[in-house]
Formats: C-alpha cells, sequence, structure tokens
C-alpha cells in the first residue's frame, strides 16, 4: 500500500520541520526538477558542495523525491469523489480503492467517516465506479462526484512560500508554448541525490516541480493522466475490503490507449507527439526524475548526445514535468484541507485564478456541482485557515464555503 504523506490521524507526533536552507533547497527543486547544484546554489548563495550534499541527505533518507510527469491526453478527465463511509469499514475500502491506478490520490477527512479521492476517467463517460461499484457497496454510506471543468492550478503548480520573487523567477527555465496536453499525476519532493551537472549540459530543461497534491480533494493532485476504460466487473475481488459483489480494486487496467494511470509510461504515436525514444527516455525516468542524461543512454541504449536533445526539448516544450514529492508538514505546514466554494458564474474564473496564485493553494479546479470551486491548501495551523476563510477569501463574491480538513493522505504520486 503507498506511503502516506501526512498521517496525523495515526501518528499524532508530528515529524520534525526542515530548516530554512534545506526548506529553500527543496522549492528550488520545485522550480526546476533537474536542476543542478552549481547552479541552485549560485542563485541561493550557497556552496554548491553544500546544496549536493543536502539533496542527497534529503533523497537519501526519503524526506523528498523528484517525480517524473509525463503528458496526460487532453481526452482524460477527473471527477472529485466524496465517499462517506460506515463506521468501521474505512480501512478496508480505503485499501481497496488504494489499489486502483486510475485513482492516484485518497484523502480521509479528520472527522474519519470520508473518503476524498481523484478518479480518472473519459469525460461526459458513466463511469462504472461512481454508478455501479460504489454504491453497490455495502460499506458505502453515499457518493458524490464533480467533474472538473477547468484546472486553474494543480500540484505541480505549487510553490512553497520560501523564495523571493527574483529567486524563483532565475530558477524557473523559460518554457515553450504550452502544447495541448497535461502532465500526469503529481505529489511533492526534490530529487536525485547527485544534482549534477548544469541544465544544459545535462538536457535538463523546464521542468517545473511542486508540492503535492492533488487538488480540488484535500490535498488531492490532479495532473496525472489515466483512462477509465471498462470497468470492472463484480466479482468477488477484494472481499474484506469491498464487500460482496462488488470489486473496486480492479480499475481499467486494460483500457487500450494512452496512460493508464500514474505510473504507467506515457504512450508514443501522433497523438501524443512522442516517439519511441521520447518513450524510452521517460520509461527511465519514472524512478527518479533526477536520472543522469548518461545513465538514462546507458539503461535504453540510446546515444548520449541523443538523451540530452531529447530530454530538452521533451521539457521545453511541456512533455515532460517534475514534480516534488515531500511531506508538506517538514515544511512547517500542518494543516492539509479542502475548501469547496459556491461561486456565481460571472465571478467563477476570476475567483480561480485569484486562488490558483494564492501561496497556500496546491489545486484549484472549476468542476460541476453546487460548490463549483474546488481549492487545496495547506497552511502552518488553524488560525491560518481561519484568516484565509474570513480575509483571503472576502470580497470576492464567493456565495458559499465548505471546508474540509485532512487528517490523512493515504495515497499520492511519489509517495
Amino acid at each position: 500500500m503507498p506511503q502516506p504523506v501526512s498521517d496525523s490521524a495515526t501518528n499524532p507526533t508530528p515529524p520534525p520541520v526542515l530548516g530554512l536552507r534545506d526548506q529553500r533547497l527543496i522549492t528550488a527543486l520545485q522550480c526546476d526538477g533537474r536542476l543542478s547544484a552549481e547552479r541552485a546554489a549560485e542563485v541561493l548563495g550557497e556552496n554548491p558542495r553544500t546544496v549536493h550534499r543536502r539533496w542527497q541527505a534529503l533523497i537519501g533518507d526519503g524526506t523528498v523525491k523528484v517525480i517524473a510527469q509525463p503528458v496526460r491526453p487532453a481526452s482524460v478527465g477527473a471527477l472529485l469523489l466524496r465517499i462517506k463511509v460506515l463506521k468501521g469499514k474505512l480501512d478496508a475500502l480505503t485499501a481497496a480503492l488504494a489499489a486502483r491506478p486510475d485513482i492516484p490520490f485518497i484523502d480521509l477527512s479528520a472527522s474519519g467517516d470520508e473518503i476524498s479521492a481523484v478518479s480518472f476517467t473519459e469525460p461526459g463517460s458513466r463511469d462504472q465506479l461512481v454508478f455501479r461499484q460504489l454504491p453497490a457497496t455495502p460499506a458505502v454510506a453515499s457518493v458524490s462526484a464533480a467533474t472538473v471543468l477547468h484546472v486553474f492550478s494543480e500540484a505541480s503548480d505549487w510553490r512553497h512560500n520560501v523564495l523571493t520573487p527574483t529567486e524563483r523567477a532565475a530558477l524557473t527555465p523559460v518554457r515553450a508554448p504550452s502544447v495541448s496536453v497535461r502532465p500526469a499525476a503529481s505529489g511533492t519532493g526534490p530529487a536525485s541525490a547527485s544534482g549534477t551537472g548544469p541544465a544544459s549540459a545535462s538536457g535538463t530543461g523546464p521542468a517545473s516541480a511542486s508540492g503535492t497534491g492533488p487538488a480540488p480533494e484535500p490535498g488531492l493532485g490532479l495532473a496525472s493522466g489515466s483512462g477509465s476504460g471498462p470497468a470492472f466487473e463484480p466479482g468477488p475481488g477484494p472481499a474484506s475490503s469491498s464487500g460482496p459483489g462488488t470489486n473496486l480494486a480492479s480499475g481499467p487496467a486494460s483500457r487500450p490507449g494512452p496512460a493508464s494511470g500514474p505510473g504507467t509510461g506515457p504512450a508514443s504515436g501522433p497523438a501524443s507527439g512522442l516517439d519511441p525514444i521520447d518513450t524510452d527516455i521517460l520509461a527511465a525516468l519514472s524512478g527518479d526524475a533526477r536520472t543522469p542524461a548518461a545513465a538514462i543512454a546507458a539503461r535504453t541504449g540510446h546515444p548520449a548526445s541523443t538523451v540530452r536533445r531529447r530530454l530538452a526539448r521533451l521539457m521545453a516544450d511541456g512533455r515532460l514535468n517534475t514534480q516534488v514529492a515531500v511531506d508538506p508538514r517538514r515544511l512547517g505546514l500542518f494543516i492539509d484541507a479542502n475548501v469547496m466554494l459556491q461561486v456565481p458564474p460571472d465571478h467563477l474564473d476570476t475567483v480561480g485564478r485569484t486562488l490558483a496564485r494564492h501561496p497556500a493553494v496546491h489545486g484549484a479546479f472549476a468542476t460541476s456541482g453546487t460548490a463549483n470551486l474546488h481549492a487545496a491548501v495547506w497552511l502552518p495551523d488553524l488560525a491560518a485557515l481561519y484568516r484565509l476563510i474570513t480575509q483571503d477569501l472576502t470580497g470576492l463574491g464567493i456565495a458559499g464555503v465548505e471546508t474540509v480538513i485532512v487528517g490523512h493522505a493515504v495515497k499520492r504520486p511519489g509517495r
């Protein structure tokens, strides 16, 4: 089962907060996941050896991880699920959902009776998980699903607010005009221990990396491509987890076509803009987005010069993004919450864009439903959450607000 990103529900003792220098080095990797130690040191006023050593330590002990985000086909949509669960059934149902490749993000509410999740699906389709399997599961009291209509920001856009605007701009590579696909799944954290080689020399180009999460639901991130394909047939499945007659764990793994879920490699072909060499390179980066070009060349059999050139092109074109996976509590952000807003149509776009720029927001999405704008936030404490609701959200024309605090992040990319 995936390791939790935050687990205040089962582990009441919070982890120690990292020092400011380490937080700044992590944020530098959010700006560019393949950033060299030399470039980071130059911009941040550090010694390159110190940068290399700290990245190596943070990555080596699992505190942070830099993950690659292959492109997600525009045809892949997402649902934000809220699942009310009967007492005593939460763990089993959560385990069944976590086993599905088309559900990259799962959070449990602090109240302990609600699961929030992101499920990838075909826009406009009659999703079998929502319409058939979850309602047929005895452990489920109710299910609601909001379709994501527009993404204002997602986990890979988030930057921890410890760099100056000048530092952030200097560390962020210039991107070519965006392509017609979005990056796939996301989480949070820095990079490979090596941090070697200047970006231009190693074929590292733009790669916006950033905090987790998902996104519209409690820290749920939205960025991972996956289709929902032919759903799972009722059957014995993980009986203990979903009850008789359902098999929630069997996601649409057999679905043909581009990306079937987080962790799957990108599809090649004209539709994706990727050829077999690109696909090989992206597959080699799946375990560590900071894998050096020489190591990728050795693994794939392609010349190192070709690998460097393709890496630079993939990142410059936005077909490869990176994201830093890190427990937000290590950054001093102990409150993980979903804020669901009711916004009049003539204010929706303005409010969504405003929220996307807020330093606490790591995901902002326009959705179907009465609450038509969802924001995922990380904040240092409840007082900061109160200020967000009573001060930052005032004057924007918002008609209603519902807040759900995350007690346990069960599944997120990279963790």
